[in-house]
């Protein structure tokens, strides 16, 4: 599913530029969209040649693009990331507005532009097509309808309010490990995408290592991947004691071997990965993920 940006999101009015406050919530909300699509490439951005014109080549330009203070910084990060995610529409945008309910609000400075943005909709709702709407900066939708009169539908659409919204639509596996064999990197942003679907938005993985073996360990593996990934995820948010008392995971340690494990799959497939401790430093330790075993692979049943 591909997304419409809400002029919200890369058009600001001048008064409001003005606001500090504003100005940072708009520029942050606006890059945290651009970082978020070019991280998981899970959604294109709808665009046209008007909306190159409006924001590019109109006489009228936007007071970001202006800012001397922001030129060797935020800017060129828009510049790079904001065509590189664009997916031109190959229909003509008549038009004909679309109309909503309740009526959406705009500066007048930005008429220009709204009135493009309702024409741009409109084929969306012509097309009964399914779109991500990704809303401003502290925008609120309050079940915004878009419609036509001549049209018997509404625009089907599903709200982005924050860039972290889109986390929950997307599909760690089907990402990242839709073949049999998967990079250390890709198999690292699984892990990253699931820990912030299941643990915590705001914040990354504790550190860890993948071996060598491991990573071969899990090639070639058609069953199992999203259980690998999520036991894993598992881990490394509990402490050795919780992980040991975990009815899922039953970490133990292997005194012959000197290493641990942790359930993967229950019986009758069994499955596991074994890990030891690496130092970070005197005081840290990190979990060196060594293997994953299938049923029959490893040395004792659990």
């Amino acid at each position: 599913m591909n997304t419409v940006l809400f002029p919200a999101v890369f058009f600001i009015d001048e008064n409001e530029w003005l606001d500090e406050a504003k100005k940072d919530d708009f520029l942050q909300h606006f890059l945290d969209i651009l970082e978020t699509i070019e991280e998981y490439q899970h959604t294109q951005i709808y665009w046209s040649e008007d909306w190159e014109f409006l924001l590019w080549e109109h006489p009228q330009i936007p007071p970001w693009r202006q800012d001397k203070s922001l030129s060797n910084s935020i800017i060129p990060l828009i510049y790079k990331l904001f065509p590189a995610n664009q997916l031109n529409v190959v229909d003509v945008v008549d038009k004909s507005f679309c109309e909503t309910d309740p009526p959406i609000k705009y500066p007048q400075s930005l008429e220009e532009i709204y009135k493009y943005f309702f024409q741009f909709v409109h084929l969306f709702l012509k097309r009964k097509e399914q779109v991500y709407l990704a809303w401003g900066a502290n925008q609120k939708d309050e079940n915004t309808k878009f419609f036509y009169q001549c049209h018997d539908n509404d625009l089907d659409y599903h709200s982005i309010f924050k860039a972290i919204d889109w986390l929950p639509q997307i599909d760690a596996i089907e990402l990242f490990w839709n073949e049999s064999k998967i990079t250390e990197q890709s198999f690292r942003k699984a892990i990253g995408l699931v820990h912030k679907q299941e643990i915590d938005l705001e914040t990354l993985p504790n550190s860890y290592v993948l071996s060598k073996k491991f990573m071969k360990s899990i090639q070639n593996r058609t069953k199992h991947k999203k259980e690998i990934v999520y036991a894993i995820v598992k881990r490394l948010s509990l402490t050795s004691a919780q992980a040991g008392r975990d009815g899922q995971l039953q970490d133990e340690y292997l005194t012959a071997k000197k290493e641990f494990r942790f359930r993967v799959t229950q019986r009758p497939s069994s499955t596991r990965i074994h890990y030891n401790y690496v130092k970070e430093d005197e005081k840290i330790k990190k979990i060196n993920f060594l293997a994953y075993y299938r049923k029959g692979e490893h040395d004792d049943g659990l």
